[in-house]
């Protein structure tokens, strides 16, 4: 995808497997297009282990953080936590923070019954707030970060109703029409 979209920003979409990453920046070239990817940190040890590659390879890494916004398919479910591993990337020149990603998929397939889906999308919007918040006590912009969120169910939603996020992603849109 690199290599047809040279210019392209690419939020990986779900956490890579340390090894997986180890592998690729083995190849030299792989290294070059570093600066266009933002990987995806879900857990203190996938942060750990990211941060270790950073500094065996010698390379900067542009972090993204996922957080549990209530599809409870990983991320950061402790603000605690997320603030934590926000300062340790600080203070690593090899980090980078690109931002956040909140996956919300969930939130297309609840009823609007009961206000269930308003709900839904309340929780999520406070809880990602709440993650931003702790991005901006340590001096990002979030006019300069990546803030993820949308699935295909819900990208709609995020025209009808306020919204943090500054990037969709509906690639099941793409490949299930």
């Amino acid at each position: 995808v690199l290599n047809q979209y040279p210019q392209g920003d690419f939020l990986l979409g779900k956490p890579i497997a340390a090894l997986a990453v180890q592998e690729w920046l083995k190849v030299e070239a792989n290294r070059a297009v570093l600066p266009n990817i933002q990987w995806l940190i879900d857990s203190l040890e996938r942060f750990n282990e990211y941060t270790q590659l950073a500094a065996q390879f010698k390379v900067t890494l542009r972090v993204n953080f996922e957080i549990d916004v209530g599809l409870h398919r990983g991320g950061f479910t402790q603000m605690e936590g997320l603030a934590n591993v926000v300062k340790a990337a600080k203070a690593n020149a090899q980090l980078h923070v690109a931002g956040l990603m909140g996956y919300e998929a969930h939130i297309g397939k609840m009823p609007s019954l009961l206000n269930m889906q308003q709900r839904a999308w309340d929780t999520m919007h406070a809880t990602y707030q709440q993650a931003l918040t702790i991005l901006e006590k340590e001096g990002y912009d979030p006019a300069q970060l990546t803030l993820n969120a949308g699935g295909s169910p819900t990208y709609t939603l995020h025209t009808q109703r306020p919204t943090l996020a500054n990037e969709l992603s509906i690639g099941s849109a793409f490949v299930q029409p």
